[in-house]
């Protein structure tokens, strides 16, 4: 490496012999080299006319100087270029007939061209050897006595020996010459070359003079002298001290060739006189000359060595040959097959070995000598033996053994012998641009790439030249030698490929036992790089395949350390957001100042409907005489209250009555028909007008339609029917929605005002079209059937119920596969009011229900109405001062401690939850932490009234008595799990109101306790946050340890605040207001934009004939279908507003509707009283206002009624007779069907008692559960399965938490992989002779792939999820047909592509009982499945280098385990694998590009698709040793498993660190699905960086560990993230099946690139890896970049569109002017 620095350094300073020994050498021959911008003379065949031995053909320096990349690119850093002086005549082509020592050869580029090639070679460090002639000029141009006056300077007879005349001279080839004679003698026979008098004072003057001359003026690196021994010793005496330490070599070849000779003109010793002497030879001492004369010779006695010990056929040899025979025709055209290897075999290895330590011994210093095995004078290797290995073998030899190696020009390209005709030179100086070219992807370019690296390596390894000769363990044996330079171990053997598949061998080394050693040659028939590891005896076993072995330990190479520090970005980044997210995020907000609280969008008015129809079940009426009569439930009651004391004008409330409540005072109208299951029924309509509340100014006209029917009266369960799949529920919301319809048609109101599901499918039924607003007070609930998948039957069955067409019904009421009520509404506004319309109770609300809940992702907008909080509501003590109220709540707080039973102590704070126990409020959150707290703060107090709900009220119930049963918080704890009549001072004593709710649409509670003082401790979700209180903030509602600890911080938060801060956060939640005013605004507001965007009847038709998705009328008086309205326009009197009063549908929707034949029943008209007008102005009586006469008589706590309203008295009606029943003729109707059709809901009473027995368990074992909703998904999935019965019933059952049924269909999975591997191409394991297959092969699979795994999906629309995992099992077994058969490469390509991506059902059906929401688990344990996989790919992928026989037999094995058994069970499996399908294609995919999450993920992954080829080839070229020390394609397989095993590691470090710090696990997330780097480009750069140790390089190992672990925690990220963002398994299906789709589109398109810009065919193959690392590179930056711009997108839109982690943009706002504040 010193030397190489000081060459670069010293430009202009020659190299010194040393420094020669760490050069390689390419010899070219100018002319026939490069053309540059010449013209081809000779048209590429070497053969000019009238030139005996061939002509110009036009290469020049120029040309050179173009292709020194080219040489450098193998590796060579030295030129052998030819003599430079002018030449005799037009047919000197090689230079070698020196005219003129004076001048530079105008052919070759003249004096200019010889100064840029040098420039040019001493820029690159390319050292330059000149060509020079001494002994003798070019042929005389004249044939008499001036035959020297051409010559110059010598232009005398006197400066040569002899005459031109054959007599006047003798012929040096002449065979027993003595050394005397060769210095006189003329070089050839025809034609003659003049030889030169050097020892003639001016000849040998001149020639130094040139010399000093030139190597001033040019600066040659080194100078190679011709036929050396024909000039006497004195001159190279002479020359050596001119050029001084300048490198000379020079060419010795006589007949005979005793290597003494050779070795003589190195050093000249009398050892080397004697051993010479004979009787025809006189002392080569003759001229006095001993010691020192050139630097080096050319090792001639070592090609023939070589050729003996590698060539096979018709080969040179050294041996005695008569004179007759010697003539240069016969020399250049190889008709003398000299030597002991007539017979055409090879020699030993032993006699080589042999021979070489003798040359060692006899040249002073072997390392100066040049080593070659072919030159200009010599035949083309390939000429005689056109093996590669062998060239190969012998060229190792060549470079490895101590010497200057010189390669010949054009070998790496395969250029054998030329035209021979006529004695021309041609077989071995053929012009390089007309053979071969210079392709720098011929595998002999690459390969000798990667020799002269090797051996760079080794000498730059050695500390100095004391031992760069040195040869270690050098054993050789006939078929085998091998030798140690340095850190290399070279092996040799001169088997072909040909004549052996492969042989192991031992070889000994000086490397310590335990030093692992890789070859440093890349095979180009065999992929993968050998390593072996040195035993403890010294030794090694190795394959050999005929190839030679350069065997060297690993290095970490240049830059490695910069590659690992460069790799420290992709984790820190994505780490760098995870840490600034917890800090940011994991904080309680403290809200405390009113200004932050309110935010109030402004408010357009314009026209105004005439009167409003609302429609609830739950209801309140007050009358004038008879009370308040309240149907409530919830919030929508309380707001139904409301509405009736607020509403904006004039109101129309239509309820269904409820039993055991008296409506008397209300009168019978005429009744109207409804139609269930063809069964005609009549709905009784009761009318009761209150108008005007005088006592509440601006009180709404008001006027009730009360339906009775024996369906509404019949729900003792509670005011909703349940369960929902019963057919007494499904007859309710059918009758109900029906009988809506029809009153809506007749009032004909300006707006239906339609809160929540329950009546949303009223819009199915109008005869008459109208604006319409949805009021959601609860987007959780849709009325969505979720227990099963609806069949053809049931469908049937609905549709019946419902009285509409089965294909109506399915376009209107189905979503996902499932029965939704709420749906049809919303189709209903995007057809006739473009979508506008739909509010909810909140602001912050709205925009959560947009994003969490598909059914409106397709909606401009979901507009937030806060609602109002009257202020007669306001208690006494919220207008207090502080001091009066402080005396107040110090009271309230004893009593409540007296009456409750905890411990009297003013100083302590006082918790409070109050409502029913039910899911939604998040309860089971406080009994979690309710130990820990009253632990932690012996000050605390806890207080929980209400009833239990749900089985998550039955889990807290459970776990509170459990604490209390401890006896150790006695006193600080009260539990009432029931409903109990509260006194008022529990909300005046109240420190803080806990509201951990899971789902808060608006919530009431929080200003009930606001209005008495106390401040709120709970999750900032929906519509809380309003209130002063500490907040915490939800960033993974799926994980019960994250809520669990925010909760706690919160109330950490609450107990260590400051009390002056409390006193001051209760004087500002007294004073919080919701003014109606602002609530009557935003309604109106509301009204006016769907007045202004309803369309009318028109558009709705057009748009329900487009999308065929629209109801029909009912029937009319007759029974029949009633045909469309074409009505034109009815004027609305509150505006400018023109509507149309039309039908929804026509006769042009196509659709057949289900109408009952049975015609509707007579009444007499006498029963009914006549439909009224409600005039704005009636006088009624008026009714009491629902304030009450006490402050707090008509508080309201969401959930709970704890005030009975009074008792309603008959009323007398005016033309009805009382009753308080149902009407005896409503019970004569034809009751619907009792049988269930639908498969029922779990009963919520069986799963509390299960909770309740498993929480009693534990308590005893004192394993107590985690969460509710961990247990209570294991409890329902236990019921499901305990449906079943024997082998179903049994694979539900879990085994380490998964179901056994998850355990089979993983298995088959992850052993996928053996089916592929079993079915790969052998041309797609080992690179093929045909360039064309290769790119078929990397064409075809993607593209197949791409629409294979489209078929698979679509396929499951139509195949239950067990019976098509069961096909995708038999295919891969029938598909071995094609094996069996020797099918083509592509059609096993193809057939692999087929069969692989079958797979990917196992991926959509699997943990099918894992719970609907719990995104994280699901995501982590299909990552983990696709990390096994890739584990179990690298495991079977030497399946693929196995014969037929081998493969065929892995696979039936693993066939009969997996095709066999597998299907058995899975034809067992339970419900849920059986009877869910996909139920829809194109549905599911309309709804992916409403996320911009979902598009810009499938980008992203798309985006890294593109950089396949670069990605695949980081393993490819890093191919190493495997799990035997064989050489074949377990190196793929070590490969493939370490990345894969990183892989696995990142997905365990990420679900790992979920696990820890569940708190950050959206941070997670997040971070690593939009915030990572692709570490494709990091690869592909580090391989550059460390450039040609890039096969052994440690740290590249551990980058590639490091990137796939990356790789795995990005690709567990981005599932999360999709999964949480995606809303439904079924458009996750289609989801990941366009997604993969694309990406494969996207391998395929990697490969193109590739294949375009470089023309390789075959990319991934291990010889390409030099000249495509830098395209690869390009190629993985653009997609890298590409990628990451997607992940950005994505990452703007996740926190609003991520359901686990929703943060509204109302959210961040609020939260943003919070922590200001």
């Amino acid at each position: 490496f010193a030397a190489r620095v000081t060459a670069l350094v010293s430009c202009g300073l020659a190299l010194s012999p040393a420094e020669w020994k760490r050069r390689t050498v390419y010899q070219v021959i100018t002319d026939r080299f490069a053309l540059g911008e010449s013209q081809d003379l000779c048209h590429g065949n070497g053969v000019t006319d009238g030139c005996q031995y061939g002509g110009f053909c036009g290469g020049n320096w120029a040309g050179m100087v173009d292709q020194l990349d080219y040489i450098q690119g193998m590796g060579f850093d030295a030129i052998w270029i030819s003599p430079v002086l002018p030449n005799v005549g037009d047919c000197a082509y090689h230079a070698y007939w020196t005219k003129s020592f004076s001048g530079i050869n105008q052919r070759f580029g003249g004096e200019p061209g010889l100064r840029k090639l040098m420039k040019e070679a001493k820029r690159r460090d390319i050292a330059v050897m000149v060509d020079v002639v001494f002994n003798h000029m070019g042929p005389p141009e004249r044939n008499d006595s001036s035959w020297a006056t051409t010559y110059s300077p010598f232009n005398s007879t006197d400066h040569f020996h002899g005459d031109i005349d054959p007599q006047g001279h003798c012929f040096a080839e002449i065979f027993g010459l003595n050394q005397s004679q060769r210095e006189e003698c003329w070089i050839g026979l025809d034609p003659v070359t003049p030889d030169l008098k050097q020892e003639d004072p001016f000849v040998q003057n001149a020639l130094l003079d040139w010399v000093k001359t030139m190597q001033t003026e040019y600066d040659f690196d080194a100078w190679r002298i011709d036929t050396v021994p024909y000039i006497n010793r004195t001159f190279y005496k002479a020359l050596k001290q001119v050029l001084n330490d300048t490198y000379v070599i020079g060419e010795v070849a006589t007949n005979p060739m005793p290597l003494e000779l050779l070795a003589s003109y190195q050093n000249t010793t009398e050892a080397q006189e004697k051993a010479i002497n004979g009787s025809n030879n006189v002392s080569v001492m003759a001229d006095g000359v001993s010691g020192p004369i050139l630097d080096g010779v050319l090792n001639y006695r070592l090609i023939w060595d070589l050729r003996d010990a590698f060539q096979c056929q018709g080969v040179y040899t050294r041996t005695n040959f008569a004179p007759a025979s010697l003539n240069r025709s016969n020399l250049m055209n190889g008709k003398l097959k000299l030597g002991n290897s007539s017979n055409g075999t090879q020699g030993s290895l032993a006699d080589l070995a042999a021979s070489w330590m003798t040359q060692k011994q006899t040249f002073s210093d072997i390392g100066l000598t040049g080593n070659f095995i072919e030159n200009h004078d010599v035949d083309r290797w390939f000429s005689s033996s056109p093996n590669w290995n062998t060239y190969q073998t012998a060229l190792t030899a060549v470079f490895f053994l101590p010497g200057i190696p010189i390669a010949y020009y054009g070998t790496e390209q395969g250029m054998a012998a030329g035209d021979t005709a006529a004695g021309k030179d041609n077989n071995n100086r053929q012009p390089m641009w007309s053979h071969g070219g210079f392709n720098t992807s011929a595998p002999l370019y690459k390969w000798t790439a990667l020799l002269n690296s090797a051996r760079k390596r080794m000498l730059d390894e050695m500390d100095s030249n004391a031992d760069i000769d040195h040869l270690d363990s050098f054993v050789a044996q006939t078929e085998i030698m091998s030798f140690q330079r340095g850190s290399a171990l070279v092996v040799l053997s001169h088997l072909p490929v040909s004549e052996v598949v492969s042989y192991l061998v031992e070889v000994k080394t000086s490397h310590a036992p335990g030093t692992r050693l890789c070859d440093q040659l890349s095979d180009p028939t065999y992929s993968g790089r050998p390593c072996v590891t040195v035993t403890s005896d010294n030794s090694i076993q190795i394959e050999m395949f005929g190839s030679p072995r350069v065997l060297m330990p690993p290095v970490a190479g240049t830059g490695s350390l910069l590659v690992l520090a460069f790799a420290a970005p992709l984790w820190l980044l994505p780490l760098a957001f995870v840490m600034f997210a917890a800090w940011r995020w994991n904080r309680v907000l403290r809200v405390s100042d009113s200004c932050a609280i309110q935010e109030l969008a402004p408010v357009v008015l314009g026209p105004q409907p005439e009167s409003v129809l609302v429609a609830s079940v739950e209801h309140v009426v007050a009358t004038k005489d008879h009370g308040v009569l309240k149907v409530v439930a919830g919030g929508l009651g309380k707001v139904a209250g409301i509405m009736c004391q607020y509403h904006p004008g004039k109101l129309i409330c239509v309820h269904p009555c409820m039993h055991e409540k008296d409506y008397s005072f209300a009168k019978h109208v005429e009744p109207v028909q409804v139609v269930v299951e063809g069964r005609t029924m009549l709905v009784e309509v009761l009318l009761y007008h209150r108008g005007p509340d005088p006592s509440t100014p601006g009180s709404p006209d008001v006027t009730f339609y009360l339906l009775d029917h024996a369906s509404f009266r019949d729900r003792p369960e509670g005011v909703y029917p349940c369960p929902q799949t019963s057919v007494k529920a499904l007859t309710f919301y059918s009758i109900w929605n029906q009988a809506l319809a029809r009153v809506i048609d007749r009032v004909k109101p300006g707006v239906f005002h339609c809160p929540d599901y329950h009546n949303a499918m009223s819009c199915m039924y109008l005869e008459r079209s109208l604006p319409v607003v949805v009021m959601l007070h609860n987007a959780e609930y849709q009325g969505a059937i979720t227990t099963q998948q609806f069949g053809a039957m049931e469908r049937s069955a609905l549709a019946s119920m419902f009285n509409v067409s089965e294909q109506v019904l399915t376009a209107m009421a189905f979503r996902d596969g499932h029965f939704n009520m709420l749906q049809p509404i919303i189709k209903y506004t995007e057809a006739c009011q473009q979508g506008y319309g739909i509010c909810a109770v909140s602001r912050n609300y709205a925009q959560e229900a947009k994003q969490s809940h598909s059914v409106f992702w397709g909606l401009p907008e979901i507009r937030g109405i806060e609602n109002c909080m009257p202020e007669c509501e306001r208690p006494e003590f919220a207008k207090y001062d502080d001091v009066s109220y402080q005396e107040a709540k110090g009271k309230a707080k004893r009593s409540i401690q007296l009456q409750y039973g905890l411990h009297e102590d003013p100083h302590a704070r006082l918790f409070v939850f109050l409502g029913r126990w039910v899911k939604q409020k998040g309860m089971d959150y406080i009994a979690d932490i309710a130990e820990w707290m009253l632990t932690t703060y012996s000050n605390a107090q806890l207080v929980m009234i209400g009833p239990v709900g749900d089985s998550y009220g039955s889990y807290t119930k459970m776990k509170i008595e459990s604490l209390i049963n401890s006896g150790k918080y006695q006193g600080q704890i009260f539990v009432h799990a029931g409903f109990l009549v509260v006194p008022p001072e529990l909300k005046l004593a109240c420190d803080f109101c806990l509201m951990p709710s899971r789902d808060e649409p608006f919530g009431y509670v929080d200003i009930e306790f606001a209005w008495f003082g106390a401040a709120v401790v709970g999750s900032f979700k929906g519509g809380l946050g309003k209130v002063p209180g500490y907040y915490f903030t939800v960033k993974n509602a799926e994980s019960t340890a994250h809520v669990q600890g925010a909760l706690k911080r919160a109330v950490s938060a609450a107990m260590r605040a400051d009390p002056r801060a409390l006193v001051r956060m209760s004087a500002i939640a007294r004073r919080t207001e919701f003014p109606v005013s602002d609530w009557q605004d935003e309604i109106k507001s509301v009204y006016s934009l769907v007045l202004q965007t309803f369309s009318g009847a028109s558009a709705v038709r057009t748009a329900t004939h487009r999308r065929s998705t629209r109801a029909t009328p009912l029937l009319n008086r007759g029974g029949r279908r009633q045909a469309a309205l074409e009505c034109g326009p009815e004027d609305v009197e509150s505006g400018a507003v023109q509507m149309r009063s039309c039908g929804i549908l026509g006769e042009d929707t196509g659709f057949e509707w289900p109408m009952a034949a049975t015609p509707r029943v007579k009444r007499p008209r006498d029963r009914f009283a006549t439909l009224p007008t409600v005039a704005s102005g009636a006088e009624l009586s008026p009714c009491s206002s629902t304030c009450g006469s006490t402050p707090h008589a008509a508080s309201f706590t969401e959930g709970m009624v704890y005030e009975h309203a009074a008792q309603v008295s008959i009323m007398e009606l005016e033309t009805e007779e009382r009753w308080s029943s149902v009407p005896d003729w409503a019970e004569m109707e034809e009751a619907p069907r009792s049988g269930e059709f639908l498969k029922q809901e779990l009963q919520e009473e069986k799963i509390q008692r299960i909770v309740e027995a498993r929480l009693a368990i534990t308590s005893i074992t004192g394993a107590g559960a985690k969460g509710a909703s961990p247990l209570l998904d294991r409890v329902k999935w236990e019921l499901e399965c305990a449906a079943e019965s024997g082998l179903p019933q049994l694979l539900g059952k879990p085994f380490l938490g998964i179901s056994l049924i998850d355990w089979v269909i993983s298995a088959a999975f992850i052993t996928g992989p053996v089916f592929t591997a079993a079915l790969t191409p052998v041309s797609v394991v080992a690179p093929t002779p045909s360039d064309l297959v290769g790119v078929v092969l990397n064409l075809v699979e993607p593209l197949v792939q791409a629409v294979a795994v489209l078929g698979w999906t679509c396929a499951s629309m139509f195949v239950a999820p067990n019976r098509l995992m069961c096909v995708v099992l038999v295919v891969r077994w029938l598909l071995l047909v094609p094996l069996l058969l020797a099918a083509p490469a592509t059609v096993l390509a193809s057939t692999r592509a087929v069969v692989g991506t079958g797979d990917v059902v196992f991926i959509y059906f699997n943990f099918m009982g894992q719970a609907v929401g719990d995104t994280t688990k699901l995501a982590l344990r299909t990552a983990t499945l696709m990390a096994l996989r890739g584990v179990s790919e690298a495991l079977f992928l030497p399946v693929a280098s196995n014969g037929v026989v081998v493969r065929t037999f892995i696979v039936v094995v693993l066939g009969l385990a997996m095709s066999v058994v597998s299907p058995l069970i899975l034809t067992q499996a339970p419900a849920a694998y059986r009877d869910f399908r996909l139920p829809g294609f194109c549905d599911q995919l309309a709804e992916v590009p409403k996320k911009r999450v979902l598009v810009m993920l499938a980008g992203a992954m798309v985006a890294r698709s593109l950089a396949f080829v670069p990605s695949e080839a980081f393993l490819a070229w890093r191919a190493a040793e495997g799990m035997s020390l064989g050489w074949n394609s377990y190196s793929v397989a070590s490969q493939s498993l370490l990345l894969a095993a990183g892989t696995l590691a990142g997905v365990a470090g990420l679900g790992l660190a979920i696990r820890m710090y569940p708190d950050a696990t959206s941070f997670f997330v997040k971070a690593f699905a939009c915030f990572s780097v692709s570490p494709v480009a990091l690869r592909c750069w580090g391989m550059l960086q460390v450039g040609e140790n890039y096969l052994e390089n440690d740290n590249l190992t551990a980058l590639g560990f490091g990137t796939s672990a990356l790789d795995g925690l990005v690709s567990m990220a981005t599932a999360v993230a999709i999964l949480a963002t995606v809303g439904s398994r079924w458009r996750f299906i289609v989801y990941t099946a366009i997604t993969a789709s694309m990406c494969s589109i996207g391998q395929a398109l990697s490969f193109v690139f590739v294949w375009a810009t470089s023309g390789m065919a075959k990319p991934l193959q291990t010889s390409n890896a030099t000249g495509l690392a830098e395209q690869l590179l390009v190629l993985a930056c653009i997609a890298g970049a590409l990628e990451f711009a997607c992940r950005l997108g994505a990452a703007l839109a996740i926190d609003r569109e991520s359901t686990a982690a929703l943060w509204t943009p109302f959210q961040s706002k609020l939260e943003s002017r919070l922590r200001k504040s």
